[in-house]
C-alpha cells in the first residue's frame, strides 16, 4: 500500500485543525485523481466533511470508523453533534469496537443493523518472543499501568490504593510507563504518597521495549473510568497485548474495556478504589492462580488476531 505523509504543523492552538486541514487537502488532491472505489475515514469529525464533500461532488462513498470518545465528547456541542449526525447518516458503512461504542451510535440516530462490530486486534504472535529489555527495573513484584498519562486511565487509582498494598506485599513495585497531560498531576500524587519510593515513572517507552516490559511485570493494572467531561475508553489495545503476554490483568468497568477483558477468566474488571485493591490483593496472594489466568488471557488475546477484522471490514466495505 501506498502511504503519504504529511508534515504535522506544530502551531500552538492551533496544530490539530491545521493538521486535519493539510490531511483534508492532500487527500482530496489524491481522491480526484485516483478515483478510489470507496472512501475510509479514520475519525468521524477531523475528516468526515472531507467524505460528505467526496461522496456530494464526486460520488464517491465513505466508510465511517468510530472507537468511543469522540462520540462523548461531541455529544456536549450540539452544532458538532448535527454535523457528525449527517456524516454517520450519509456513511455507506459505519465500523464500530466495542459494544460501548455501539451503544454510542444510538444517540446520534444511528441503527444497530447499519453498523458493524468489530473488534481491534492484537499481533499475537509478536508478543511470544523474547526480546531484550534495556530498562532498567527495581527487583521485586512489578505492578504496570502502560499508556498516554491521562485521567480516565486509572493511574491516580493505582497510586491510591498502592500504601495499602505495601501492608501485605512490602516487594511491591508500581510502574508507570507512557508520558502525557496528566504527569504534573500524578508526579504530584506520588510525591505526597508513603509509597513514593515504590512508584516509577518510566516515560515513553519504544516500542522495542513493549513487549518485554510486559513480560518482566506480574500484573497489568489499567483501572480506567469514565470522567466527568466523557472521555472514556473504546477498548484497550494494551490489555490484549499484556494477555498475549501471559499476564494478569485488571481494568475498569467502563466503556470498551468490558469487551477487551474477559473478566475472571483474562483479568479481573473493577470499579473503584477498594474494589481494585481487593482483587490485586487476591492475585499477589494467590501467584499460581494468578499465572493460570495469564495463561487463560493468552488464549484469549490469540482470538483477536489482525487478520480477522481487517478481512471483515475490507469485504463488507466493497461489496
Amino acid at each position: 500500500y501506498s502511504i503519504v505523509r504529511v508534515a504535522y504543523p506544530d502551531v500552538p492552538k492551533l496544530r490539530m485543525p491545521a493538521l486535519w486541514s493539510l490531511l483534508g487537502i492532500r487527500a482530496l488532491q489524491l481522491i480526484v485523481k485516483q478515483r478510489p472505489q470507496v472512501l475510509h475515514l479514520q475519525h468521524v469529525f477531523e475528516n468526515g466533511p472531507w467524505g460528505l464533500l467526496c461522496k456530494r461532488t464526486l460520488g464517491i462513498p465513505y466508510w465511517v470508523h468510530t472507537y468511543g470518545e469522540e462520540l462523548t465528547l461531541v455529544r456536549r456541542h450540539p452544532w458538532l453533534k448535527q454535523l457528525v449526525r449527517r456524516v454517520l447518516a450519509e456513511a455507506a458503512g459505519i465500523s464500530t469496537i466495542s459494544h460501548y461504542t455501539l451503544d454510542l451510535l444510538e444517540h446520534f440516530g444511528v441503527s444497530r443493523d447499519r453498523c458493524l462490530l468489530v473488534h481491534p486486534g492484537v499481533e499475537w504472535q509478536r508478543f511470544q518472543e523474547r526480546p531484550p529489555l534495556h530498562l532498567k527495573l527495581p527487583a521485586g513484584r512489578r505492578l504496570l499501568t502502560l499508556g498516554r498519562l491521562m485521567e480516565r486511565k486509572g493511574q491516580d487509582t493505582m497510586i491510591e490504593v498502592l500504601p495499602s498494598l505495601l501492608e501485605e506485599f512490602p516487594d511491591l513495585h508500581y510502574l508507570i510507563g507512557g508520558v502525557g497531560p496528566y504527569e504534573g498531576h500524578l508526579r504530584a500524587l506520588a510525591k505526597a504518597s508513603p509509597a513514593r519510593d515504590r512508584i516509577h515513572f518510566l516515560g515513553r517507552v519504544d516500542d522495542d521495549q513493549l513487549v518485554p516490559l510486559l513480560q518482566s511485570c506480574d500484573i497489568f493494572a489499567h483501572p480506567n473510568r469514565v470522567t466527568a467531561q466523557g472521555d472514556v475508553e473504546g477498548f484497550g489495545i494494551v490489555f490484549l497485548e499484556a494477555s498475549a503476554c501471559g499476564i494478569p490483568v485488571v481494568g475498569g468497568r467502563s466503556g470498551g474495556t468490558v469487551d477487551a477483558v474477559s473478566d475472571q477468566h483474562s483479568g479481573f474488571l473493577v470499579e473503584g478504589a477498594e474494589e481494585l485493591r481487593q482483587r490485586l490483593s487476591w492475585l499477589l496472594a494467590h501467584p499460581e492462580q494468578a499465572r493460570a489466568m495469564g495463561e487463560a488471557g493468552r488464549t484469549w488475546a490469540r482470538g483477536f488476531d489482525w487478520t480477522g477484522p481487517a478481512t471483515r471490514i475490507w469485504e463488507a466495505s466493497t461489496r
